[in-house]
């Protein structure tokens, strides 16, 4: 066989430089693909784990304003188990202290700001603890009154029952059911959602 041509060798060096070149722009094109998915992951992965952290940081608040509320319930219970054992001022001024600490809760509870899908959750909420808190001062002027001798009976004392079970049985329905669909949709499903149980079985005042 002769030599190869120049035109012909030249032809084949073309072709190697324009494969070589056609290389570099697939290698080229999918480093630049996984930067931009790569970038494009961490960041969703970043967003994410901010709208974890806000849930997280909403509902330990949350949390912390319940079992406030529940220690203030276990107090009332060991009162009125034996009220008599108080002396008058002692009693009032227990009582006294039980309902200006449900309102420091109530308010505390009004100033969280929740998750935007949460809203609604975060209105029952602040409102029940506005109810309890109405509740433990309603039961302070009845056990003042009935200390005064004042036509206070059984059933204005147990009828205040509502004030402080109402709340409970409303977050249980209205927030905490919403919020653990709400936060499945959103895809955070590694933060608790917190009951409020304890007033629904509390026989503080029967």
């Amino acid at each position: 066989r002769g030599p190869v041509s120049a035109p012909t060798s030249r032809r084949r060096s073309a072709d190697t430089r324009r494969r070589t070149r056609f290389q570099r722009i697939v290698i080229l094109a999918v480093i630049l693909f996984a930067m931009v998915f790569g970038i494009a992951w961490w960041a969703r992965s970043c967003q994410h784990n901010r709208k974890v952290e806000t849930y997280r940081t909403y509902y330990a608040a949350v949390a912390a304003a319940i079992d406030d509320s529940v220690a203030l319930g276990k107090k009332v219970s060991a009162i009125m188990k034996d009220p008599a054992r108080l002396s008058r001022q002692e009693l009032i001024a227990q009582l006294d202290a039980l309902a200006a600490r449900q309102q420091e809760i109530a308010v505390r509870a009004g100033r969280l700001e929740p998750p935007g899908t949460l809203a609604e959750e975060q209105a029952v909420f602040a409102t029940g603890m506005k109810v309890r808190a109405d509740g433990f001062a309603l039961l302070r002027t009845a056990m003042v009154n009935a200390l005064g001798n004042k036509k206070v009976g059984v059933k204005d004392i147990s009828g205040l029952e509502g004030y402080f079970s109402g709340p409970d049985a409303y977050y249980q329905k209205l927030a905490y059911a919403p919020a653990v669909a709400a936060m499945a949709d959103e895809g955070v499903t590694d933060v608790a959602v917190p009951t409020a149980t304890y007033y629904l079985t509390w026989t503080a005042l029967d």
